[in-house]
This record gives C-alpha cells, structure tokens and sequence, in this order.
C-alpha cells in the first residue's frame, strides 16, 4: 500500500485548515493561499515568544 509522503501529508494539512485552496482554473494540482494563508505568512513570527510548552521561554 502507498504510503503519503510528508509533502503531501503538509498540504492536505493545510488545505482542510483554510490556509491553502486549489487553483480553479488548473487540473496539474497548483494550489493557492488563502486569505487567511497570506495573513499566516505574513507573520511566521508569531508565536515564537512561546516555549515548547506554551509558557513564555
């Protein structure tokens, strides 16, 4: 059986979260962001100020 590959594993994450649709107009499997994805990118800092347990490091 085919196992998914972390690529895809990632964007199947991200398109059941509303961070990434695929494009109408193209069948070769071309995503876009969002508006919420573009936000997200926009500030990949965000958060960080958080320790891996969620208290402030």
């Amino acid at each position: 059986m085919p196992r998914l590959s972390s690529a895809a594993r990632t964007v199947n994450w991200f398109a059941r979260h509303g961070y990434i649709r695929r494009a109408d107009d193209d069948d070769a499997g071309t995503w876009r962001l969002t508006a919420m994805g573009s936000e997200a990118a926009a500030s990949l800092d965000h958060g960080y100020e958080l320790g891996y347990d969620g208290l402030p490091a």
